[in-house]
């Protein structure tokens, strides 16, 4: 602790080699300043502790007490100068404050060290940094090579159909199949034209059928006894016949639609291209009687044109 009512008698002077001792000691005063945030312009350091230019021990002493430091004024071996508290004033070996400045000298080659070491990291920072810039731009070079190469594939395999519709009749199904040259892909039904049901007639029955018979058109997957059925026209006969794989020689024929939908449930169901449908086409009438005799009929002649 300090003893109260310290005289600058009892500080030794310090050696006359050196600087003088209010030299030392201002320079300890703005040190126990500076750590506690306080100004230490000379004005101000005369201001608040009554100096008249030159700072003695007994405004050291007193600034080290206001500021709750371990002020001391005694002498102290070197080897014991790291156990001591900072800022501390110390009377050295020498007199005067000269392990004080000691200190002082010390701190500033540690502080100038550290300055050193961190500059040195920063430049191994920046180079480090300038290294890992060169590399991603090398990187981002490289990708945008890669991006020119495979926009200019995708133009390359890219076909664009010239109307906006819905694909009908896919020809080929599998990813990486072969496509021969001139060989059809698909069909598309264009999205702003009317729908027309595509249907076959047997060869035997083509005769039968014109552009003014009525068509009754039935909806796969809508029973027509409980959602009724399409009324519809033939618009167009093929002239060439085809040969379908489960019906044999047929004439394709065109129909046109009265109406694109089917009121299911209170519901109004729009048709979409592709939907599946059966077409009968009304080529006469009968009565009920006529109907069940027919085959009998058919069955007699023939048997008669046999014998």
């Amino acid at each position: 602790m300090t003893r109260p009512g310290i005289q600058a008698s009892e500080v030794r002077a310090f050696p006359a080699s050196r600087a003088s001792s209010s030299d030392v000691a201002s320079q300890c005063l703005r040190l126990v300043l500076a750590v506690h945030g306080r100004p230490t312009d000379a004005r101000r350091i005369q201001r608040d502790f009554g100096t008249a230019g030159v700072v003695d021990s007994v405004a050291l002493v007193r600034a080290a007490r206001e500021f709750g430091c371990k002020s001391k004024l005694l002498r102290i071996r070197p080897e014991r100068l790291s156990t001591l508290p900072t800022p501390c004033v110390v009377e050295g070996a020498d007199g005067g404050f000269f392990v004080l400045a000691e200190r002082v000298a010390e701190s500033a080659l540690r502080i100038r060290l550290a300055q050193g070491a961190l500059g040195q990291h920063h430049a191994d920072v920046s180079a480090q940094l300038q290294r890992e810039q060169v590399q991603a731009n090398e990187s981002v070079a490289r990708l945008k090579i890669d991006l020119q190469s495979a926009l200019k594939l995708r133009r390359e395999i890219t076909i664009r159909a010239p109307i906006t519709g819905t694909v009908h009749s896919l020809s080929v199904h599998t990813i990486g199949g072969v496509v021969s040259a001139g060989q059809a892909l698909l069909e598309i039904v264009p999205a702003d034209s009317r729908l027309i049901g595509l249907a076959h007639v047997k060869h035997e029955d083509v005769g039968f059928a014109s552009k003014t018979h009525s068509v009754e058109i039935k909806l796969a997957g809508f029973p027509f006894t409980k959602y009724g059925a399409i009324n519809g026209r033939i618009e167009q006969i093929a002239a060439d016949a085809l040969v379908h794989e489960r019906l044999g020689s047929v004439y394709p024929i065109k129909v046109g639609l009265a109406r694109e939908h089917l009121h299911v449930d209170g519901r109004v169901v729009p048709l979409t291209p592709g939907m599946q449908l059966t077409a009968e086409v009304k080529t006469g009438e009968r009565t009920i009687l006529e109907f069940i005799l027919e085959p009998v009929l058919r069955g007699l002649s023939e048997a008669l044109r046999e014998h």
